[in-house]
């Protein structure tokens, strides 16, 4: 999916900006290619202790860390487990593993990462770039890790690894992690909302780059924004050839690079403007003027609009001098981990008959329903388990799906928020379907 059509498609839904982070991690996956992504997450709020047992390993991380691992583990914190032996030292880093909340169909590792020489590891822009390559061939998610936490006084940081996938794992598994590059420097930003009181009702200067396009000349608008330091709005208004910019000011600390990323949304009455067909291109600019770096987004949006304007907040990735020079080595970790068990069932009933068997999985992480692709994604709506007291469990934070003809396809995959008491569960209610996962009609499809 081209990075123009996804965030169209994204700002017609109403996701956080975590949400929509979690999806982009599994986007960047694919091939490099030279679309604007959207940042990776941003670092959890604040330091919440869940009650529950923490695994040996835990408890040697610092207590900051500590924290935010069971900030992270939650209400699972039952359910992890502490994979033996997985450590692996290279150029000065030590790399470990440190919990595991696994099933069959998914997996999140936690991962701790220690700068043992002191000096490389300035602040929170860490990024690891390692993987876990479960065998589950090209209808799974590699997901890249995710910084949760950094302490500043150990040098160490803490990742996120959560993927899934299909064929289902064997119950005990060993699974390889392989690391090969950390890198620092890489600044994730979000700034307040543009504001939209510096829009003039005439359109501003302009000039043309190299390439032909037509950009705003810098610092007519100039405004410092908060939430970075890295950058600051320089001109925001229209321009001649019928599209709104905002063009901003790149710091010193900035290098130029293909992967500094910045947009924003425009809203028309409050709604997100996709422009007069929806399909208008979305603009992206990198320039320098006067010896300084600038950096803008631009979208069609007619001047008479100009009072009916809000912004969003300005929000990407920006690369520093130290992105520039990677720690670079061969962190290779083996580690085994008992996958709990998914309940399967084979769905009959109206679901039809197709090339492929239509199964349903569940366990207290999450469900999966694979099968045929002409069945349709089932996925996107109205998810709930039955307890067999008639209440409802609809706990979930994320459902996606793998989706590709003459192949079998991840028809929803759902993510719980909380366990489910799987030994509870009769039933699961999918959009208008209602599927017994108990007795004789286990598997059943019929409309509710």
């Amino acid at each position: 999916m081209m990075e123009q059509e996804y965030r169209r498609e994204m700002d017609r839904v109403e996701l956080s900006p975590d949400q929509r982070a979690r999806i982009v991690q599994a986007m960047v996956e694919e091939p490099p290619r030279k679309q604007r992504r959207r940042p990776p997450m941003r670092l959890l709020a604040a330091a919440v202790l869940v009650c529950g047992a923490l695994t040996t390993s835990a408890l040697a991380l610092s207590p900051t860390l500590r924290d935010y691992l069971a900030q992270a583990l939650g209400s699972f914190t039952s359910y992890s487990q502490e994979p033996e032996g997985a450590v692996a030292v290279d150029q000065d880093v030590e790399i470990r593993v440190v919990s595991a909340v696994t099933d069959q169909y998914r997996m999140k590792i936690y991962i701790e990462v220690e700068d043992l020489t002191g000096e490389r590891f300035m602040d929170e822009a860490i990024h690891l770039n390692a993987s876990i390559p479960r065998d589950w061939g090209r209808i799974g998610v590699i997901a890249r890790p995710v910084l949760i936490a950094y302490d500043p006084e150990e040098h160490t940081a803490l990742f996120e690894i959560n993927q899934s996938g299909y064929p289902m794992s064997e119950k005990v598994e060993e699974l390889e992690l392989k690391a090969s590059k950390i890198t620092t420097g890489i600044y994730n930003y979000d700034t307040e909302a543009l504001p939209e009181d510096l829009l003039s009702d005439q359109y501003l200067k302009t000039m043309t780059l190299d390439n032909g396009d037509m950009v705003l000349v810098p610092e007519q608008t100039p405004k410092e924004l908060e939430g970075t330091d890295l950058l600051r709005l320089s001109s925001l208004g229209f321009a001649p050839d019928g599209t709104l910019q905002g063009i901003f000011q790149l710091s010193d600390q900035v290098v130029a690079s293909d992967e500094n990323i910045l947009t924003f949304t425009i809203y028309v009455d409050g709604e997100a403007y996709f422009g007069e067909t929806g399909n208008e291109e979305l603009k992206d600019y990198m320039f320098t003027w006067n010896g300084k770096q600038y950096i803008g987004f631009g979208q069609e949006v007619p001047l008479a609009y100009k009072d009916r304007i809000t912004f969003s907040s300005a929000y990407g990735t920006l690369i520093t001098q130290r992105a520039l020079e990677p720690i670079e080595g061969n962190w290779d970790l083996t580690f085994q981990v008992e996958n709990y068990p998914m309940k399967e069932i084979e769905l009959t009933g109206d679901i039809g008959e197709w090339p492929y068997p239509t199964t349903f999985a569940i366990s207290p992480l999450g469900a999966v329903m694979t099968g045929s692709y002409d069945i349709g994604y089932w996925g996107g709506g109205p998810f709930a388990v039955i307890y067999e007291d008639g209440t409802r469990f609809e706990s979930f934070k994320r459902d996606s799906g793998m989706m590709s003809p003459d192949e079998l396809c991840v028809l929803g995959n759902w993510e719980f928020t909380e366990p489910l008491d799987l030994d509870r569960a009769v039933a699961v209610e999918i959009w208008n379907w209602h599927i017994p996962l108990t007795g004789p009609e286990a598997g059943v499809v019929r409309p509710k």
